[in-house]
Order: C-alpha cells, then structure tokens, then sequence
C-alpha cells in the first residue's frame, strides 16, 4: 500500500487541521494527515513515521515559515477576497470576528467567512466583495489550504505588530 504524506501546510486543507487540532494522538494525528486507516499507522517503517512526524512538527511551529498573502482565493470556482478596507469593517464584522477569535481553532471557519467573502466586482488593482450578512457559507472554507490560513494570520500579526510600534513610539514623544 503506497501512503501519499503530506509535504508542506500547502497539502493540508482547513478540514483536515481542525480534525488535528482536535487530538494529541500521534496515532490518530497520523492517519488524518495520511488519509489512512490507524491500523495502516500502526504498521508504517519507523523512517516513515519520523517523515510525518517532522511534518507535525512544522505544523505546531510554523513561525519559521515564510508566507504570501493571498488578498483573493478561489475555493470551488468563486474568488473570495479579504476586506479591501480593514478600517471599513461594520460593527457586526468586528465583534463577530472578536468573539469568534476567543477560541480561533474551534471558530476557523467562521472566523475565514468573516474576513473572506466572495469577490463581487474585480479589476487590476481594486475589488469588491459582498457585504457581510452574518449567515455566509463556513463550509466552503474547509477547502481553503494551511498556507493561506497562516498567511492571513501573519498578515494580521504584522499589523498588531506594526501598531503596536507605532503606539509606543508616539508614546515616547508624549513623555518629552
């Protein structure tokens, strides 16, 4: 039996990252990774078992990763595309996001439908996307790949990031 492992987050879809995140068992972390059986697991080659484990590994600790942000995805045809005006979200965006961000791994996909909608208007360098209802379609984002969850999220930390250093150094000409 050929067991297909998966080599980078690229290969892993939002489905199969909630499944693991829902389990600490190597055993069972394994075969949702694989697609395969727990008994298939259990007879891999220890060479194989340590393949997929570092791929684990990297999975718990992407920050040593690099990631391109992808503005605009395409899930099952659609484009779907990231709030072009983040300082625009309404009030229900924003506290439906905030809430949602309380348990981020149990609340992904609701949390991706909030900051993804689909693309309503595009040119070369401008789009549109559809006004958030409260009641956008989750399951389509279990189709979405680690990559691009991770990239949306070090978007959002570059940011914090930004402003927070932006914050103590406005905070610094103030005490002068």
């Amino acid at each position: 039996m050929k067991i297909t492992v998966p080599t980078s987050i690229a290969d892993i879809t939002v489905k199969k990252w909630i499944k693991l995140s829902k389990t600490d068992d190597v055993v069972k972390r394994v075969a949702i990774l694989c697609d395969i059986t727990q008994k298939t697991v259990k007879s891999m080659t220890i060479e194989s078992m340590e393949t997929v484990n570092s791929l684990l590994e990297e999975l718990e600790d992407p920050s040593q990763t690099e990631f391109e942000f992808f503005p605009i995805i395409e899930l099952k045809g659609e484009k779907y595309g990231i709030h072009p005006n983040l300082s625009e979200l309404t009030v229900g965006e924003y506290a439906d996001l905030e809430t949602a961000c309380v348990d981020s791994d149990a609340n992904l996909l609701k949390i991706l439908s909030i900051l993804y909608r689909k693309v309503t208007e595009e040119s070369k360098d401008f789009y549109q996307i559809a006004p958030y209802t409260g009641s956008e379609n989750r399951k389509i984002f279990n189709d979405m790949t680690m990559d691009k969850v991770f990239s949306l999220l070090a978007f959002f930390l570059n940011i914090g990031l930004t402003f927070m250093k932006d914050s103590v150094q406005s905070l610094e000409g103030v005490e002068r």
